[in-house]
């Protein structure tokens, strides 16, 4: 009899550990808490279900565009900004009363070169030029405003022209000073005496204040 009882209950024992073991299984359908704490996190981290994704690149970080302008507007709105009384007989290209486009005759490398002190192998940088000077004496006061085919040139357009200024065999007497300056799209170029030098520069500044001045030299 005691036989028979421990038979019966090692077999229930034997059938409730079973059940215990399909209940855990995996297999059967079953997942643990971790598994379920983790397919839920993963799915929490996704950008595009929280509405999320790739940040947006920052437009402070986009390159500035050049500002284009005409040369002869700078130096018409220069020169009509003038105190009358600082005023001189002045002449640009073929304009005999004021500044003009350095065209024709005028605008030729050898001309450029002569009358502006462009350097030759710099013409190809080149797209327009004016330019205004002391009818009288160019060397009381010169300037030229380049206007580049690329803006990238601006730096090597000023330093060549700074060497070309500074290196001249001047005739009729020495300019006083020499000054170089790029805006926008243009580098601007001038020589003479002081006192038209240091109103020329006013007068840049106070219609043009993002004109940055690249040299400046006392020539004698």
């Amino acid at each position: 009899m005691r036989k028979i009882l421990a038979l019966i209950l090692t077999a229930t024992l034997i059938l409730s550990l079973a059940g215990c073991q399909s209940g855990d299984d995996p297999a059967a359908g079953g997942s643990t808490p971790n598994e379920a704490g983790d397919s839920q996190s993963q799915g929490s981290d996704s950008p595009e279900e929280n509405g999320g994704g790739a940040p947006e690149e920052n437009g402070d970080d986009a390159p500035e565009e050049t500002v284009s302008y005409s040369p002869l507007d700078i130096l018409t709105t220069i020169w009509s900004s003038y105190p009358e009384d600082q005023k001189f007989a002045a002449a640009g290209g073929e304009t005999m009363d004021g500044p003009g486009l350095m065209t024709g005759d005028y605008g030729t490398k050898e001309s450029l070169d002569s009358i502006l002190a462009l350097p030759q192998d710099s013409y190809e940088l080149v797209s327009e030029t004016a330019c205004l000077m002391h009818m009288l004496n160019a060397n009381t006061f010169t300037c030229g405003v380049f206007k580049l085919s690329s803006s990238e040139d601006a730096s090597a357009l000023a330093s060549s022209l700074n060497d070309s200024i500074k290196n001249r065999q001047w005739m009729c007497g020495f300019p006083d000073k020499m000054m170089i300056a790029t805006l926008g799209d243009c580098v601007i170029s001038a020589f003479g005496s002081a006192e038209i030098m240091d109103t020329f520069k006013a007068e840049l500044s106070s219609n043009y204040p993002d004109a940055v001045i690249s040299y400046e030299e006392n020539l004698i």
